[in-house]
Order: structure tokens, then sequence, then C-alpha cells
């Protein structure tokens, strides 16, 4: 096979990108609580190893697109970690949540997804902040039914000073070691960084998602119920102010 050197601009573009991911990781690494920063030290270490693979002639059975396909991966990977950790802004404007859910839950690959929405939906949020939550309560819904039977149920309702999102699905909460979780504290895991039962997921969605939903002065659950799995985000109807940043 061709040596991965033979094709300089592509293994420049790839170095600049690497560097890049440096940059990220280095300021990622003053910001983050010290378990992150050994995980961080791992992938820095990869780093290397990826650019030593790149202009190695010694590595003929690592490709340039492999090497190319890594480093895509870990600038993913630092993408997320800034948006779990480095403080954001909210710009919140008034809107229908409704609108939002019937874009992020649209049915795929024979999923159903039931609705059952209150009245008035209409709340002050940051709706990019708030569909990337969403998106993030769709992916797992919609993951534990693959090659299942079953709906996803989405529903809310209001008491007046707050609207309640709950998103169902048949099955059980996994955790790391594939034994389903029971207590709420095993529960609560979910939403922490880098917290996830496959291994090729960042485990990153839920713990942004609580991150946004916080800022927003609300909060995230889950919980079982009936022989499902219930996700329950609860938003207030009203902001104090148009903009914050935390």
């Amino acid at each position: 096979m061709a040596q991965d050197n033979e094709d300089p601009e592509r293994v420049q573009e790839l170095e600049l990108r690497v560097k890049l991911l440096e940059q990220q990781l280095e300021l990622l690494s003053h910001l983050t609580p010290h378990h992150i920063r050994n995980i961080l030290g791992g992938v820095i270490g990869y780093i290397g190893e990826a650019r030593e693979a790149v202009y190695s002639s010694q590595s003929p059975d690592i490709s340039l697109e492999q090497a190319d396909g890594q480093i895509r991966r870990l600038l993913e990977y630092a993408t997320l970690l800034q948006k779990c950790y480095n403080p954001a802004r909210y710009d919140f404007i008034n809107i229908d949540v409704h609108e939002l859910m019937d874009t992020v839950f649209a049915e795929k690959d024979g999923i159903t997804v039931k609705k059952n929405y209150c009245t008035n939906g209409s709340i002050d949020m940051d709706p990019s902040k708030i569909k990337e939550v969403l998106g993030a309560l769709k992916d797992n819904a919609f993951r534990e039914l693959e090659g299942k039977i079953g709906d996803v149920c989405i529903d809310t309702i209001t008491d007046g000073e707050y609207l309640t999102v709950r998103v169902l699905n048949p099955g059980k909460l996994i955790g790391r070691n594939g034994v389903p979780l029971t207590t709420e504290p095993e529960i609560d895991q979910i939403f922490l960084p880098l917290y996830t039962s496959m291994a090729s997921r960042f485990g990153m969605g839920l713990a942004i998602a609580r991150k946004y939903v916080d800022a927003h002065g609300g909060s995230i659950r889950a919980y079982h119920n009936d022989g499902k799995v219930v996700v329950e985000m609860k938003l207030p109807i009203r902001q104090d102010v148009e903009i914050k940043t935390v």
C-alpha cells in the first residue's frame, strides 16, 4: 500500500487539526475536575501516537483515513467536553416548546411517537439549548427501542409556574456493568459526564442536558414507572432575565 506520507497535503491538514485539538484539550485541562484531566492526558497521549502513525513508514497498517477518523472523533469529544464544562450564554425568548418537540421527535425507523400535550406550551427558554436537551432525550429513548417493539411517549403538563416534559419508553435503565439501575442515586449517575453503558458512546449527552436545564432554573431526572423508563424535565415558564452566562 502507499505510504501515508505520500499525500503531504492531507497529512498537513491532519497535523493542523491535531494542533487545534491539543489547544482545546490544554484549555480544558485547566477548567475541568481532576478525573477529567486524567482522561484528557490519555487522549493527548493518543494524539501523539496518531501523529506518529501518519508520518511513520514503520506503521503501514494504520492508514491516513484511520488516523483522520480518530482525530475527528477526538475533536467531537473535545467539543462535548467544552459544552459540559465551559460557561455558556443563554438567550431567553418565549416560544412554544411543543413546536421544538414536534421537530425533534420525528418518527423514525418504525418507532411510533405518541404525544399528549397540555394546552399552552409557551415558556421563556433558550431554544437552541432546549432543542439540544430534547435531542439527547430522543436519542436515548430511540436507542433503547432499536430492534424492539414499543412506542415512545412524550407528554407535557403545567402547574402555572413550571412546565414538565416527560419522555417514556419501555425498558430499564442499564448501568455500565449491564445491570439495571434501581435506586435513585444509581439512576442519577446517568447524568454524570462520561457515564455510558455503550463503548461507542461518549456519555456526555445527558450531562450537557442537565447543565442546560439547571441554567434555566429547572430540573431533570429519570426513574422507572409501570415498566417504562421516564425522563422528566421541569422548566420554569418565565425567566427574570433575557440573557445570562453560566
